[in-house]
């Protein structure tokens, strides 16, 4: 397979920064907080975090992936996780629960943007796709994303059942909706 490169950013949030580089690669430097871009290469030397059966270079995508997702930085994190996807077996059910993956980024996506259909919808697929999911990715704590997801689409839906009553404060700003839910994060399981 011929190298590729692929670009992660780092930014001020300290918590955010320590996070991205411990998921990917101990070995890049930070400095105070300062926002700059970091390059990561298809880099071997990198121990990955996660045991799972895939090739080198798509576990590094999915770590920096999940890194970007658990920042809030969905658009980024659908963008790798898609890679990690693209070299999946093809009708493999480790392609579809990578799927899924990218879809829940893709939706909270959607929904930064202000796009709440294409949220739900979204995240409808993603729960699907992720059904099963323990026994292709056994590393992450899917349980505590399904529950957090779940919370989401229970969000969406009332805010699409509100919509369509004509009660969501689009059509009618005295309404109440309740808040969002927290975002997700996707949890790598400490090795037993």
């Amino acid at each position: 397979m011929p190298s590729r490169s692929f670009l992660i950013f780092a930014w001020e949030s300290a918590d955010a920064t320590l996070s991205l580089a411990s998921s990917t690669c101990q070995g890049h430097s930070r400095a105070g907080g300062v926002t700059k871009l970091i390059r990561l290469e298809c880099v071997t030397a990198c121990a990955p975090m996660l045991e799972l059966e895939f090739n080198n270079l798509t576990v590094q995508q999915l770590q920096a992936g999940l890194a970007l997702f658990n920042a809030a930085r969905f658009f980024e994190a659908h963008e790798l996780l898609e890679d990690a996807w693209r070299e999946a077996p093809p009708h493999s059910a480790r392609r579809r629960h990578l799927q899924g993956l990218v879809q829940v980024a893709v939706a909270l996506h959607h929904h930064s943007t202000g796009n709440l259909v294409g949220a739900r919808s979204v995240l409808k697929r993603a729960a699907r796709n992720l059904e099963g999911a323990e026994l292709t990715m056994p590393d992450l704590d899917l349980g505590t994303l399904r529950a957090s997801l779940a919370a989401w689409q229970e969000y969406l839906d009332e805010i699409n059942s509100a919509d369509r009553k004509g009660t969501a404060p689009s059509r009618n700003p005295s309404a109440k909706t309740s808040k969002s839910p927290a975002l997700p994060v996707i949890i790598v399981k400490k090795p037993t």
